[in-house]
């Protein structure tokens, strides 16, 4: 995942540069892979010395650019270059975004470098021509002596972690880890005009356990601002409309994917989440016409299924150039059906990957509220109701066991310190109880606590203990086993591991006793729907795939299974 630095900075005030910022998460357990800056320090300041037409594109001239050395040709096609303009030069080996900028023929001419427009340089939207600087600007300086550029942090997020999917989240990480404040956002106020005109009905709580939406009618869909695109594409996400973008970008901000649906083409004002049903077709918004079944949950209206929950949108109340009336979807769905729809499509997009890994469960209405006041203030249009259906989550309450903590740990922190470092995670101590917050679905036991209070304390400051040797083990039916191996490894033979699934065509090709197998309830494979009761099945199989091999010795020691108990053979 990843996150722009000055985004980061909307919700704390950091002193560090990003290469301290990104240790300290790292340490923390929010591994920072790297850290793309914007401004390549091989851009430089040019200077157009001389412009002469292409010989073989009308649409093209090569340019004579000084890099304060040398003059260097470049073939450009942008329109608005001249002679004595300076320009921001990147040099062969800078690296842009996703590509690197080498030595390069241009319909039969050579070019040695590239004038950047300000899209290119990743400081504006512009891509109509070439970014002019001021003439002040010595040739030769790199551009990031007058230029700030932003950075991004690509880090790997852990499946536990869905909390830090967003910059607030990692935000809040930052905060923690260097003793700032949180800026967090305040509880939004939306005027509303409470006009009773779309109804909802979620028909499977357990897979949706809450639902919010927000009627808009009247906005104007059309080009995002500057800074909206700006930030969108830094990190990638490309511009579609104002009312898409915004809805990008909250989910990039809070980590709450949202969805806008042409409220014109819902049928009888009226939002069903409901399981499909089986053959029940739908067109999504990538094109594709995907098959659905009772596993896969929908959003739909009363005669048709308008998205998959959680997924995509359909391509049937989409948002266009023609839309007027828009209501926006900010949902909470459940995580296991998600991630199982999610694989069995072989459709992940950044909302079902953030819904797999938990929202924030407190933010659902008010991420709404956030997309309705965003689509106000750039698209117009009024607010005509907001509705919320499903159950209001609680906090988990998680037993404080001081003593425990520090006993795993291996420190000898205070009570007082414990709660010092959950209040920087804004967690609640309520006596011999921790109150966790709804964005940490990861925390469920005393042990989950004490993994808290050491990364944020640091792990590195618990002092280090030598432990002592262990008594020399007897013999048990691990060491048996291991022993096994490497005496028939010493002879000879390679060990097999197999699956410990079995199809019918298995059971007869080895002569199996089919009476005492075990039969899958929900096999992966429909075909392999029963559990092994011998291990010569598999051994077979290895034999046939390996013809060529004479001889072949095989061994495997693994788990068999009958109606009364599990062995090893």
């Amino acid at each position: 995942m990843q996150v722009l630095f000055s985004w980061l900075k909307d919700y704390v005030e950091v002193e560090q540069d990003e290469s301290k910022i990104a240790d300290l998460l790292t340490l923390s357990g929010t591994s920072v892979e790297s850290i793309i800056r914007k401004l390549d320090d091989n851009i430089v300041v040019g200077e157009i010395k001389e412009i002469l037409p292409h010989p073989n594109a009308d649409r093209l001239q090569i340019a004579k650019v000084s890099n304060g050395i040398e003059d260097l040709q470049i073939v450009c096609g942008a329109p608005n270059i001249a002679i004595g303009q300076k320009v921001p030069l990147a040099l062969v080996g800078t690296k842009l975004e996703n590509f690197e900028i080498k030595r390069a023929e241009i319909r039969g001419v050579e070019s040695f470098g590239m004038m950047c427009s300000e899209i290119e340089l990743g400081i504006g939207c512009d891509h109509s021509g070439i970014k002019i600087l001021p003439d002040n600007y010595k040739i030769g300086e790199k551009i990031n002596k007058y230029i700030t550029g932003d950075s991004v942090f690509d880090i790997e997020i852990t499946p536990n972690r869905g909390d830090c999917l967003s910059h607030l989240g990692i935000a809040r990480e930052i905060a923690a880890v260097t003793n700032r404040q949180l800026k967090s956002p305040q509880p939004l106020k939306i005027d509303c005009q409470e006009k009773e005109e779309f109804k909802i009905e979620i028909t499977d709580i357990d897979k949706c356990p809450q639902y919010s939406a927000i009627l808009i009618k009247n906005i104007k869909v059309g080009q995002s601002p500057e800074w909206l695109v700006k930030r969108l594409n830094s990190l990638g996400a490309k511009s579609i409309n104002n009312i898409v973008d915004i809805t990008n970008y909250i989910m990039l901000d809070w980590g709450q994917p949202l969805h806008a649906f042409d409220a014109d083409k819902i049928n009888n004002r009226t939002i069903f989440v409901r399981p499909a049903r089986k053959g029940e077709l739908l067109q999504l918004l990538d094109g594709k016409t995907i098959n659905l079944n009772e596993n896969n949950l929908v959003i739909a209206d009363t005669t048709k299924a308008l998205a998959l929950a959680g997924v995509m949108g359909g391509k049937n109340s989409e948002v266009d150039e023609t839309t007027k009336n828009i209501l926006i979807e900010s949902a909470e769905f459940n995580a296991i059906n998600v991630r199982k729809t999610s694989k069995l499509k072989g459709i992940s997009t950044e909302a079902s990957y953030r819904f797999e890994r938990g929202i924030d469960s407190g933010k659902v209405l008010e991420s709404a509220k956030y997309a309705a006041q965003k689509i106000t203030e750039i698209c117009g249009g009024e607010i005509l109701q907001m509705i919320y259906e499903g159950q209001k989550p609680n906090q988990k309450l998680v037993k404080f066991e001081s003593d425990k903590i520090n006993s795993l740990l291996g420190a000898s922190l205070t009570k007082t310190e414990m709660i010092e470092i959950f209040s920087k995670l804004e967690f609640v101590v309520n006596g011999s109880e921790v109150n966790v917050p709804l964005w940490r679905h990861d925390i469920n036991i005393w042990q989950d606590l004490a993994e808290e209070i050491g990364r944020i304390y640091g792990f590195s400051k618990i002092e280090k203990k030598e432990v002592g040797k262990s008594s020399l083990i007897e013999n048990n039916e691990y060491l048996i086993k291991e022993k096994t191996k490497d005496l028939l490894a010493n002879c000879g033979f390679s060990e097999s591991l197999n699956y410990v699934f079995l199809s019918q065509k298995d059971i007869a090709i080895a002569k199996l006793n089919a009476d005492d197998l075990l039969e899958l309830i929900n096999p992966i494979q429909q075909e392999n729907k029963y559990l092994r009761n011998s291990l010569i099945p598999g051994l077979l199989k290895n034999v046939a795939k390996n013809p060529s091999f004479d001889p072949i010795l095989l061994f495997e020691i693994g788990h068999v299974f009958n109606k009364k108990e599990e062995t090893t053979n």
